[in-house]
């Protein structure tokens, strides 16, 4: 347990519910399917499973883009991959191609543009979305180190990361390891951060844009060749704020449940901001945080 977060130990679910488009589905005659593993494409990017288990058809769901074709597999707990997935060593060891072939595997790979500016935002709202402080206090070294690869691979003529002046525990962080980075530049926001960062699109045209949780997840694409299938959320119920470390593909109701929370009204927030209820809705790759009304 991190002391500067209530975690919420959230239980492994019977199903999961991918969004997926059902004339793309690569699955087995069997329709077993290995957590891990290409299942099928979503608007030309691949799509992975979070669990093993067996598909058992398809169904509808609702996401922060609104409902959305999904196939249902049932869990099967034992968590089978096709395939060993080895730590690289180093980096260093990459040439730029092979790099650009996982990010592009991952849909993690962004559009290069010339004397581009790589901006990094780690969003922070005090009472609401801890997420990104979360994330970043539990895996800053390797932030860090993709960041510096992904300037690098981007040929970046700075680094720019945008800190909310509230969020004490990332400033502190970045106080204690930017040094070791020289090319970054921290700016610290006292307004919405999405607000900064427009600001910055506006004065930096070539921009090249990561959220945190797409960092990890390049850090993971790039360090294990795998699909990162683990999602942080923030959770507010209440007067309570909680961290819950989960899956792509739950089900909300399955998360408030393991929270022994009864409500149906929430609110999602990733890309979009979406009023729904906990019943209809998953969890997908942008959600960040979730409002239980």
């Amino acid at each position: 347990m991190n002391d500067k977060f209530k975690e919420l130990i959230i239980n492994t679910p019977d199903y999961v519910f991918i969004p997926v488009e059902e004339e793309s589905l690569c699955l087995l005659k069997s329709r077993n399917v290995y957590s891990l593993s290409l299942i099928g494409k979503l608007n030309n990017n691949n799509v992975f499973s979070s669990v093993s288990g067996k598909a058992i058809g398809m169904g509808k769901n609702i996401t922060t883009s609104g409902e959305m074709n999904t196939l249902v597999i049932e869990n099967n707990f034992k968590d089978m991959k096709q395939f060993l997935y080895p730590a690289v060593r180093s980096f260093s060891t990459y040439k730029k191609e092979e790099i650009k072939e996982l990010l592009e595997k991952f849909s993690l790979l962004k559009t290069n543009v010339s004397n581009n500016v790589l901006c990094i935002y780690i969003e922070y709202i005090k009472d609401t979305l801890i997420t990104d402080s979360y994330i970043f206090n539990k895996y800053v070294k390797e932030i860090l180190e993709t960041i510096d690869l992904l300037s690098e691979f981007y040929s970046s003529k700075s680094i720019k990361i945008i800190v909310n002046n509230k969020d004490d525990l990332s400033s502190y962080l970045i106080r204690n390891y930017i040094g070791t980075y020289p090319n970054m530049e921290v700016i610290y926001s006292s307004s919405s951060l999405k607000e900064d960062v427009k600001k910055i699109i506006i004065k930096n045209k070539n921009i090249i844009e990561y959220s945190l949780s797409s960092l990890l997840s390049c850090y993971i694409a790039l360090k294990y060749k795998k699909y990162n299938n683990v999602n942080y959320i923030s959770l507010k119920y209440k007067d309570h704020l909680y961290v819950c470390e989960t899956i792509n593909g739950i089900s909300v109701k399955d998360i408030l449940s393991s929270s022994s929370i009864n409500e149906e009204n929430i609110t999602l927030r990733g890309t979009k901001t979406v009023d729904t209820t906990a019943s209809d809705s998953i969890i997908t790759e942008d959600i960040n945080s979730i409002l239980v009304k």
